[in-house]
């Protein structure tokens, strides 16, 4: 098989990357080192978006004189966070007996400006059923044992990261956000291993006939993301909020 990285966090975008060791190399919480390997691994990432766009419009990009610049959409309100957002795994994307070794799931979001030093949210809800049989669902409150602020920089902790990014001054004057006192603004994400999450699942599947990629197909659902549409976030087409799951995989030989 071709070389794969172990644990895929490095395929992310940049806050969603793991904690990089003194050699270049991720590190999960257990120790292990999150690397390239040759072996029978492959891997997948299952991902969503938490944004969509408003009627209202409210990132819509303004030019010096303050008039909308045309063409430029951007999400500016989070998706219903009691509904969530849903990623379908199909036989596309892996096949029939594939077995999960490790899976992660991450969560990235915007913090609220005049609350950076106010804990973040560091739990979210995960849900799963699966395409051909309905009964076979499994939902668990995934959290994450560390919690953080973006009082200041939060880095080199696998479970938690953070980045506080200076306000340009002319951000807080007409036509953009007049009256605005904070001067930061703030990205974090979290990291949770939910390996057994989806063993439960194939264990399940098992139990009802299936092969473990059989198990693993149908709905994942993330619900219970907090993301902020202050106007700093709006005004720069800089909100953000989504989720990751990816899972490294082996295939049962022959």
């Amino acid at each position: 098989m071709k070389k794969l990285l172990s644990l895929l966090v490095f395929l992310l975008p940049s806050l969603l990357f793991a904690v990089i060791g003194q050699n270049g190399v991720s590190i999960a919480p257990d120790g292990t080192l999150l690397k390239w390997e040759e072996g029978a691994w492959d891997f997948f990432i299952m991902h969503k978006t938490a944004l969509e766009k408003s009627p209202e419009n409210k990132a819509a990009t303004l030019d010096e004189n303050g008039n909308e610049v045309p063409g430029n959409p951007q999400g500016d309100t989070l998706v219903d966070q009691t509904v969530g957002t849903t990623y379908t795994l199909t036989p596309k994307h892996i096949p029939r007996d594939a077995d999960v070794d490790r899976a992660f799931l991450i969560w990235l979001a915007d913090a609220d400006p005049d609350a950076l030093d106010q804990p973040t949210k560091n739990s979210v809800t995960l849900t799963f059923t699966n395409a051909a049989d309905p009964t076979l669902t499994l939902s668990e409150k995934v959290a994450s044992p560390f919690q953080g602020n973006i009082a200041k920089d939060n880095k080199g902790v696998f479970q938690y990261e953070a980045v506080r990014v200076s306000v340009n001054s002319a951000l807080k004057k007409e036509p953009y956000c007049p009256g605005e006192k904070s001067n930061y603004t703030g990205v974090y994400t979290y990291r949770v291993e939910v390996s057994d999450f989806m063993k439960k699942i194939i264990a399940m599947g098992e139990e009802r006939g299936m092969e473990p990629g059989e198990a693993l197909y149908g709905d994942y659902n993330v619900r219970g993301i907090e993301s902020s549409d202050h106007c700093y976030y709006m005004k720069q087409s800089a909100m953000v909020g989504g989720w990751a799951l990816p899972f490294v995989y082996t295939e049962h030989p022959c």
